[in-house]
């Protein structure tokens, strides 16, 4: 006979028999490898437009903030005599690079044939096409913008948000003074300007050496992530390695709709040692956690991960032994059966989702790489201080946030993928 429990805090009873499920089949049979790398490949194009003359650090900051030496992939092509096109590796992120600007020279045809490039490209029919943020790189205290630059970038801000970089900033007054020269040239329209230093610089002057930190990608990368379409944002968090914050937050919106999904399973109570369906849904809620912060799995073996565990959240991560969680909930007993409603399903996922995408947070690397002995050892660290009751609260707060159809949808795939 199968217990209902209606609240996730009056658990009388653990599983017995729990680990007949095979999860490692189930894993297999729902190629989660397979289901991350289609998950990424479903991500919206993103291309970037990165203008400015020679010299002035445009591929540092592309590189700063992707974690991409572009200039030694050797994968760049020509688009047009002066617009170099670059695939970020291993990701659905291109840049369209400027070349031929200088210094002392008249760039009005390069400028002008830059500028019909973006306009033609987002008039096109094919919406991966579509060019949808330009930075616009400056050098601190270098020459200031020309009449053609201040047109061209008028221009190009009527058709996609641009942010004008002041490369290879030691702020202070000199650098006040020529953001405050660039803004004269729009009058009191408003425009995004943010001084960068991409890696640490030490500069000579006259009192000796002084050292420059790295300063301002974060705010590039945040003020991107906010012009962007809604369209791309999820694929500019997942791939920008400056903030953990805008791919912990897409992360979280996965655990929140997976959640709902579980929720919708179990509007009828689930005998959980007899049903597939609530682990599908985790270690598909996995594989989209695994997609919001850009990680390949070729970089990391996730059944290495759990096998390594051995411990009592060996694999709750995705779904395989519940008693682990339950486990921590005081005052539970012991049984032969028992069967979860929706707001305990959703509860228990909800946590799994969150120690996963906490775990990712700590230990994913530059290049979207992990170090598996630390997220074993961080995975071990986390479920020891997994709170169910507040976990119950964070779930409760944060579940209509997503729409229904949303989480039905899910169900229905997931359900497909385990027949």
């Amino acid at each position: 006979m199968n217990t209902n429990f209606g609240d996730i805090d009056d658990f009388s009873a653990t599983l017995e028999n729990i680990d007949d499920l095979d999860v490692y089949a189930i894993l297999e049979k729902m190629k989660f490898g397979d289901r991350v790398e289609r998950k990424i490949e479903k991500m919206n194009n993103l291309n970037i437009i990165n203008i400015g003359k020679t010299g002035v650090g445009k591929s540092t900051i592309i590189n700063a903030v992707f974690c991409r030496n572009l200039a030694k992939t050797g994968i760049g092509r020509p688009v047009t005599q002066h617009c170099q096109l670059y695939s970020i590796p291993d990701s659905p992120i291109t840049i369209y690079d400027s070349k031929g600007l200088e210094t002392g020279r008249d760039n009005t045809t390069i400028l002008e044939e830059i500028y019909n490039r973006v306009k033609t490209q987002n008039s096109s029919e094919n919406i991966n096409d579509y060019i949808h943020i330009c930075w616009y790189c400056v050098l601190d205290g270098g020459n200031r913008l020309d009449q053609n630059e201040v047109e061209t970038i008028k221009k190009l801000r009527q058709i996609i948000p641009v942010i004008i970089v002041i490369t290879q900033s030691v702020g202070g007054h000199r650098t006040n003074d020529f953001i405050n020269e660039i803004k004269k040239n729009f009058d009191a329209n408003f425009v995004n300007i943010i001084p960068i230093m991409a890696l640490p610089k030490v500069e000579e002057s006259d009192f000796g050496q002084m050292n420059i930190k790295s300063h301002g990608l974060d705010k590039l990368v945040k003020t991107s992530y906010e012009l962007l379409p809604e369209s791309v944002k999820k694929t500019f968090a997942a791939y920008q390695q400056s903030s953990i914050e805008l791919k912990s937050k897409h992360a979280f919106r996965a655990c929140t709709i997976y959640s709902g999904a579980v929720a919708a399973a179990a509007i009828q109570p689930l005998p959980i040692a007899d049903t597939p369906i609530m682990i599908g849904i985790q270690i598909a809620m996995t594989v989209n956690i695994t997609a919001c912060f850009g990680l390949k799995p070729s970089n990391f073996n996730f059944k290495t991960i759990l096998s390594g565990l051995g411990g009592p959240f060996a694999a709750a991560v995705v779904g395989r032994t519940l008693v682990s969680l339950l486990k921590l909930i005081p005052g539970i007993g012991t049984g032969a059966g028992i069967a979860i409603n929706a707001a305990t399903g959703a509860t228990i996922t909800f946590a799994i989702g969150s120690v996963y995408t906490k775990v990712l947070s700590s230990v994913v690397k530059n290049n979207g790489k992990i170090d598996e002995a630390e997220m074993i050892e961080a995975l071990n660290e986390a479920v020891k201080n997994v709170d169910m009751g507040a976990m119950k609260k964070e779930w409760e707060k944060n579940k209509n946030s997503y729409s229904k159809s949303e989480a039905e949808q899910i169900l229905l795939e997931v359900k497909k993928d385990i027949d």
